[in-house]
């Protein structure tokens, strides 16, 4: 299994490279992300398009339908839909001081009651140790730790760095220089920001893990699996991490051999654009144009109208066009404001870059998987 973890590193190093070693043998990987955001799964399915055109065997579970065209990656939709954000508004929880993370709790515990009543999710969890390798989503997904006990296992941290499971490979970041995972304040910092973000590298992982997410899913996995560690034990037993993060673009960073910056890894070559998309971004002129998304997380119509109105108003002020992803109608928009419910993202600042240069739209691209 250890193996296993040194081709895929060959393998990703390689791909970025474009030279690979001839492929000794296929292995079998199972990718674990239950519980994550559509823009986690863009990233993981990189990761497994590249292990497919390598020859290895990936099965993947999460909650979304399959996505990858690559046959050698079979893909898990387990159908629950708790942690999807077309059935939360995100703006409810803007007044929440843990941003939102509080409402974990009352997801995940009953989460994992039907995960588990799953016929396919038991059948991948009975067949666990045949695969060489199992890979899981770092963030909130203590639900699918059962599959880590007593096998190599790694994880890949869409989200970015995160103090917390930093130190939990034993590598504890400076609070005077690194942004916790609540708000990044700005560099350097001062006393007051390193003061406050002393407390989010204390109290907020504190809170997630032994009140408020964890403790939950900790109950009801010991009542399905009561022969089992407890999860927090099980995730101390990672043996690599892939990070969406990269010096050049964040704060430099301290890190382990185990920790792998591997930001923008899931970027590709800008497709063509639509013709009316096309037509108005070329159309733009010297101005140029300002891309306007919130992710893939936050859905747009459930902005309160006070907060809509304001980038009515904000937009109408710009010499620049701009493009919206935006589900629903907005009233009272100005000429210069082109909206549409869906956009292909890494096309448009793709396409952006090449008439304009390499520059912001860099970190952009590389944010994508991040939300």
């Amino acid at each position: 299994m250890r193996a296993a973890l040194l081709v895929l590193s060959v393998a990703l190093t390689g791909a970025a490279l474009g030279e690979l070693p001839p492929l000794e043998r296929p292995y079998r990987i199972l990718m674990l992300l239950p519980v994550g955001s559509k823009s986690h799964k863009v990233f993981f399915t990189s990761v497994a398009d590249v292990l497919g055109e390598r020859g290895h065997k990936i099965v993947m579970l999460s909650g979304y339908p399959a996505s990858s065209k690559n046959p050698n990656v079979s893909e898990i939709d387990h159908g629950l839909k708790d942690f999807h954000g077309d059935d939360m508004n995100l703006f409810d929880f803007r007044n929440d001081p843990t941003g939102g993370f509080s409402m974990l709790g009352e997801i995940l515990g009953p989460m994992v009651k039907k995960l588990y009543k799953i016929p396919e999710v038991m059948e991948l969890y009975e067949k666990r140790k045949t695969f060489d390798l199992i890979i899981v989503d770092q963030k909130m997904n203590e639900i699918i730790y059962p599959f880590a006990h007593d096998v190599t296992y790694m994880t890949i941290a869409a989200f970015g760095m995160d103090p917390c499971h930093s130190a939990v490979l034993g590598n504890v970041q400076n609070p005077a220089y690194v942004s916790g995972s609540l708000e990044e304040y700005p560099s350097p910092l001062s006393f007051k920001h390193r003061l406050m973000n002393l407390l989010q590298h204390t109290l907020f992982p504190l809170y997630l893990r032994h009140w408020s997410a964890v403790p939950p899913m900790q109950k009801e996995v010991s009542e399905i699996f009561p022969e089992l560690p407890p999860l927090l034990d099980i995730e101390r037993n990672q043996s690599l991490t892939l990070v969406n993060s990269h010096f050049s673009m964040d704060v430099a960073l301290p890190l382990l051999p185990s920790q792998v910056e591997v930001g923008a890894i899931h970027c590709r070559p800008a497709k063509p654009l639509p013709k009316e998309l096309e037509s108005w971004i070329s159309g733009a002129g010297p101005e140029g144009v300002v891309y306007f998304s919130l992710g893939t997380v936050v859905r747009e119509n459930s902005m309160p109208v006070v907060y809509r109105d304001m980038f009515v108003e904000a937009f109408k002020r710009l010499k620049q066009r701009v493009v919206w992803k935006f589900e629903g109608e907005v009233e009272g928009i100005s000429d210069n404001v082109l909206i549409q419910k869906w956009l292909p993202q890494q096309d448009i600042l793709g396409n952006v870059t090449k008439r304009n240069g390499y520059s912001t739209i860099r970190q952009n691209r590389y944010l994508e998987g991040r939300h």
